[in-house]
């Protein structure tokens, strides 16, 4: 069992409840996504909320990618990559609970997400970040303005991205997990450049996929790009068809050649887990990397200041806080008013979500209250081979003192223990990171769940329970799907407001 583990040997030494979660054998990594299931991951994408230097870290080396404003290192987020060598005899949780160790250095903010791990393939052998483009070309007209766009699957050899001249309006492009290059701008991956995607359109002809194996951007061997654009139609194709294509068969006005692309395809992992886990650095890298790339664009073309952009980012998540101070809105606020404050003519445009009739989200009042205790009936699907959370959130300034959570599996399931956890930090976990707790839900000693809370970000208290899938996982660890229940009680602490 995983709590029997020495304390160094537990990634909850330092951790948060998804990582804890998703990175430990006997807990939730065998039904994660492939690539965090990795047999070695050497490679790591995190983040590093608030200020601080990641370079900080014992024995690995760091990459922060491409930031703008590039002369400031007050950043509210900083995304990063690292690299250490394999060390024998530890499990990867281990691993991690050892580098995440060495972050306690003076100076360095103790909040470190960790995200997916990298194939070692995707790393470029030598960084350069302030070295020129030496493909990209300057557009034949002015830019006017920049449209940044990030997806999946982006299509960038179509048509539907050329100029009346029949050159790329695609400027810049940042395939975040293809096949790294000796040498790049980017930590990883391969950016392409506009002057490139016109040299591969005239070697290829109309065969895009040809090309698109040619550069790397179908690669059966690298599993976070694989084959996505060998398909008919993409995510990412229609969304940048939609911002940014054009078509002689279609009545709307194309769109001017002053108008320039940069463009960022996420890891196709990205897109399959909806609570948020593992996102943030790609997505607040490509982020950085689109305004960095708008900066230089205007630069390059003897414009003075900045551009006005647009940036189309159609990926969402249904966990997390939801109150405008998770670190994902706190980093994309502040670079938006950053550059707001330069080239007012600047907007970052987020979707709506597509859940709305899900039945998701609830929020619980006094009245809300049976017996003292509020309750949320949570049905999980039978078949669902991946794992399930549940996040409760408690209101700012709320001493959760005496208050605790349970969980109640369906009727008629055989009994579990660790069904339910104070709300307050273990004093024997590390004192770095935030202040938390967890519980481990388990059956005949086997692991079926994890329930946990931390005092996230300093502010607010959140209760999170994750559980293993309902389909079969092929050994004794079954969770019965059904109506499970989820209660949230008082006790004798302070009331709900």
């Amino acid at each position: 069992m995983y709590a029997q583990r020495a304390p160094e040997e537990r990634i909850d030494r330092y951790t948060g409840p998804y990582e804890r979660w998703v990175f430990s054998e006997e807990l939730g990594r065998p039904y994660a996504f492939p690539a965090i299931r990795l047999p070695e991951a050497h490679h790591m994408a995190a983040i590093l909320e608030g200020t601080g230097d990641p370079g900080q870290m014992d024995g690995a080396e760091t990459r922060v990618p491409p930031l703008w404003p590039s002369d400031r290192v007050d950043h509210a987020v900083t995304p990063f990559v690292f690299h250490t060598e394999s060390e024998s005899g530890l499990s990867l949780d281990r691993a991690i609970a050892k580098r995440l160790g060495s972050l306690t250095a003076p100076g360095l903010s103790p909040r470190v997400r960790l995200n997916m791990p990298l194939d070692a393939g995707s790393w470029v052998g030598t960084y350069t970040p302030q070295a020129s483009a030496t493909k990209w070309r300057r557009p034949a007209k002015t830019p006017k303005a920049i449209l940044g766009v990030i997806d999946d699957g982006l299509p960038f050899a179509h048509r539907a991205f050329l100029g009346d001249d029949g050159s790329s309006r695609i400027s810049h492009l940042w395939l975040q997990s293809a096949r790294a290059l000796d040498t790049d701008r980017i930590p990883v991956g391969r950016e392409i450049t506009n002057g490139e995607i016109d040299i591969l359109r005239a070697e290829h002809g109309a065969d895009e996929r040809r090309l698109y194996r040619a550069v790397g951007a179908i690669d059966i061997d690298m599993p976070e790009i694989g084959r996505l654009l060998d398909h008919h139609a993409t995510h990412g194709g229609h969304i940048l068809g939609l911002a940014g294509g054009n078509d002689a068969r279609l009545p709307e006005p194309p769109l001017a050649d002053e108008i320039q692309i940069v463009a960022v395809q996420l890891p196709n992992t990205v897109a399959w887990d909806t609570s948020g886990f593992g996102k943030e650095m790609f997505m607040l890298s490509a982020m950085h990397y689109i305004f960095a790339r708008a900066a230089e664009i205007a630069r390059d073309c003897g414009v003075e200041g900045e551009l006005p952009l647009v940036v189309n980012f159609s990926y969402g998540w249904s966990a997390g806080r939801h109150d405008g101070h998770s670190a994902m809105e706190a980093a994309i606020q502040q670079m938006l008013e950053r550059r707001r404050q330069v080239q007012p003519s600047s907007a970052v445009v987020m979707p709506t979500g597509n859940t709305f009739e899900s039945d998701m989200h609830a929020r619980i009042g006094p009245e809300d209250l049976e017996d003292g205790v509020a309750r949320i009936n949570w049905r999980l699907q039978p078949d669902d081979r991946t794992s399930s959370y549940l996040e409760i959130w408690l209101p700012e300034g709320i001493d959760p003192q005496g208050w605790q959570v349970r969980v109640i599996p369906p009727p008629g399931a055989a009994p579990l223990s660790g069904t339910s956890i104070e709300i307050s930090a273990d004093p024997d976990l590390d004192p770095v990171g935030d202040p938390r707790r967890f519980v481990e839900l388990e059956r005949a000693g086997h692991n079926l769940g994890q329930l946990s809370v931390d005092f996230h970000r300093g502010d607010r208290w959140r209760a999170v329970i994750a559980l293993i899938p309902t389909a079969e996982t092929g050994t004794e660890r079954r969770l019965p799907s059904g109506l499970w229940t989820a209660e949230i009680d008082p006790g004798a602490g302070a009331p709900l407001p």
